[in-house]
């Protein structure tokens, strides 16, 4: 993988996310607790991976739901010179796995092995005992510059989206489009994923590395 160089560390909502490969910030409460695992975790190897799914970073949580894998991992797809970058909720059902939410990105042409480094949050924002997901990414354009900003929040299994134009310099214009059913949130929900994208449009001018997948 190619991870940006000296990408500095921001403080976000009380939550310190640490932008260097896939960051997270987790603000952990008594009911709601998510820590970065590394890869070697023998824990991993029970969860049930799509044919050529290999994960870049896992996180495990325990809230009021119970125990849960949040992770993001790539799918090649050479022949098609795309790959998939994916975001999946894995549960814990009796001794097994069940997936949760899970949302995928297509990653298209020649540039299918990039995609800038995701931006994860996992808190409990609203204080309800159950984590919500926060997940920020920017994909290139035909010229290989940061293009498109997507902001996905996961909230009690349900998707809600910010998406739009990321700026590529100081004089460039940027974007928001908000989905119809953002305002549902609770507003603590609301503001934590704006500040995330605020975070991420104010530095896609900047952004100029990105993550390539295992084995581009």
């Amino acid at each position: 993988m190619r991870f940006a160089q000296g990408i500095a560390s921001m403080l976000m909502a009380a939550a310190v996310a640490l932008w260097t490969g896939n960051a997270v910030a987790a603000v952990n409460t008594p009911l709601a607790r998510c820590t970065e695992q590394p890869l070697s975790d023998q824990r991993l190897s029970a969860l049930p991976l799509q044919a050529d799914e290999q994960l870049t970073a896992a996180w495990w949580c325990t809230d009021a739901e119970g125990e849960q894998w949040v992770t993001v991992s790539w799918v090649r797809s050479p022949a098609q010179r795309a790959a998939q970058l994916l975001f999946t909720q894995r549960l814990q059902q009796g001794t097994g796995w069940k997936k949760g939410w899970q949302a995928r990105d297509f990653v298209m042409g020649p540039l299918a092995a990039q995609a800038q480094t995701p931006r994860v949050v996992l808190r409990d924002a609203d204080g309800d005992g159950r984590v919500e997901a926060y997940l920020a990414y920017v994909l290139p354009g035909p010229t290989q510059a940061v293009d498109e900003g997507k902001l996905l929040v996961f909230f009690n299994g349900r998707k809600f989206v910010i998406k739009g134009a990321i700026p590529r310099g100081a004089d460039d214009f940027g974007s928001r489009q908000i989905g119809s059913t953002f305002l549902e949130l609770p507003g603590t929900v609301q503001q934590q994923a704006l500040n995330l994208w605020d975070q991420m449009s104010l530095g896609g001018a900047r952004a100029t590395s990105a993550l390539r997948k295992p084995g581009g």
